[in-house]
């Protein structure tokens, strides 16, 4: 019973994780569309995009920690 609840928690934590590197993996092919359109922006532009980038590594790093 003990062994069945432990494979339980393994295969939800690996359910998880999996979870958390879809989500970087989006993120990071978010990043990389902003970085397109930044080449080919104007300044004021790429200002907003910048911030957006931001925000984007910063949620990176939140689902990296939890």
């Amino acid at each position: 019973m003990f062994k069945d609840a432990w494979q339980a928690r393994i295969d939800q934590a690996k359910g998880a994780s999996k979870d958390v590197k879809g989500k970087i993996a989006e993120i990071d092919k978010q990043i990389e569309q902003l970085v397109g359109r930044i080449m080919d922006a104007s300044s004021m532009t790429a200002v907003g995009a910048y911030e957006e980038i931001a925000k984007l590594e910063k949620s990176k790093v939140f689902c990296k920690i939890h």
